[in-house]
């Protein structure tokens, strides 16, 4: 069976601040790199018991390349960054101020997903274009069994969800993704030449947190203390 697993970066400080950061990520909290380590411990009690992860992909945001990083360490893998699984582009007028500001001054209209939020910034639907054309080329390449780890943002979970509905864009349904948390897709119709994307699918798990409740996963030394979670996020990217 081929499976896609999608993860959300850990908690970043761009998030705890409520500020929009693209280029100017300021990287993971110390929550969001203990988030990361569950997550990466997780999985490679499951890679041990036979579910191997055979690449990750990551968005090369820094709050997204930090926890992929994090992650290839328990599985002695190497992430490929790409460009095109990065956040939609906030453009430099919005680079860097609050959240708050930038939806009272621009409030975002879900019937008009080809307008950017604001000028010079990317609209949702040439998001979605870029994003999807990544995530075919992902999913047309795996021709084998096992799993890819997708490492990036709450809106590639998103772009995912809708790429597999069959919809351009899921208009006003927003996906929830909590930092580290995982999404699974699984191809379970496995059909002879048909590509990947037209097979069946299944959404085994959505926002998966076990890792992150001690459900499943017994602590480590590194668990004992988890870092305090401050302030809060305040929008998901």
């Amino acid at each position: 069976m081929r499976e896609i697993l999608l993860a959300r970066h850990g908690q970043a400080h761009c998030s705890v601040n409520g500020v929009i950061a693209s280029d100017a990520c300021g990287g993971l909290t110390d929550l969001g790199r203990w988030q990361a380590h569950r997550l990466g411990h997780r999985l490679r009690a499951e890679h041990d018991r036979g579910r191997p992860v055979l690449r990750i992909h990551a968005s090369p945001v820094l709050r997204a390349r930090q926890t992929a990083h994090a992650l290839a360490e328990h599985l002695g893998l190497d992430p490929i960054l790409e460009p095109a699984l990065r956040v939609p582009d906030p453009g430099p007028q919005a680079e860097g101020r609050p959240w708050e500001e930038l939806r009272r001054r621009w409030p975002p209209d879900p019937d008009r997903p080809s307008r950017p939020l604001i000028d010079g910034g990317e609209s949702w639907w040439h998001f979605l274009h870029r994003t999807h054309a990544c995530l075919r080329d992902l999913f047309h390449h795996h021709t084998t069994g096992g799993r890819i780890l997708v490492v990036a943002h709450s809106e590639v979970i998103t772009a995912a969800v809708a790429l597999l509905t069959g919809h351009a864009d899921l208009h006003r349904l927003t996906v929830d993704a909590h930092p580290a948390g995982i999404t699974r897709l699984a191809a379970v119709t496995e059909r002879p030449h048909v590509p990947l994307l037209a097979q069946r699918w299944h959404l085994s798990a959505h926002n998966d947190l076990a890792h992150l409740l001690d459900l499943v996963w017994p602590a480590t030394d590194e668990d004992e203390n988890p870092p305090s979670t401050g302030p809060g996020e305040r929008r998901p990217r």
